[in-house]
């Protein structure tokens, strides 16, 4: 079964230049060929109204359960994470939602 992974985050409002760099970095990650990544997408909300303070969404599809796994601990994901997106999240404790499901 195909397996979808969302995350919501919540950036700080003076993040806007660096989130450029982040996006970027995802858009590395997305080509990067890791095994199962079968498409991953990264951008902001335009239904500020409602996303309760998340900013911005990441979507990524993979083949099954063990690509996901793979994907958590690859050195660029870990690299990406690490540099281009904790620092720039907001300081609380429910700054990024993460849900995984299958299809």
């Amino acid at each position: 079964m195909t397996v979808v992974h969302v995350v919501a985050f919540k950036f700080r409002a003076d993040a806007a230049a660096e989130l450029e760099v982040t996006v970027q970095k995802f858009k590395k990650l997305a080509a990067s060929g890791l095994p199962g990544l079968i498409k991953l997408s990264f951008g902001p909300t335009f239904t500020t109204e409602r996303a309760r303070g998340y900013t911005h969404a990441l979507v990524a599809e993979f083949t099954d359960r063990e690509a996901l796994q793979v994907y958590t601990v690859s050195d660029i994901h870990v690299q990406v994470v690490t540099e281009n997106v904790r620092p720039l999240l907001e300081p609380v404790p429910d700054a990024s939602l993460a849900l995984d499901y299958e299809i």
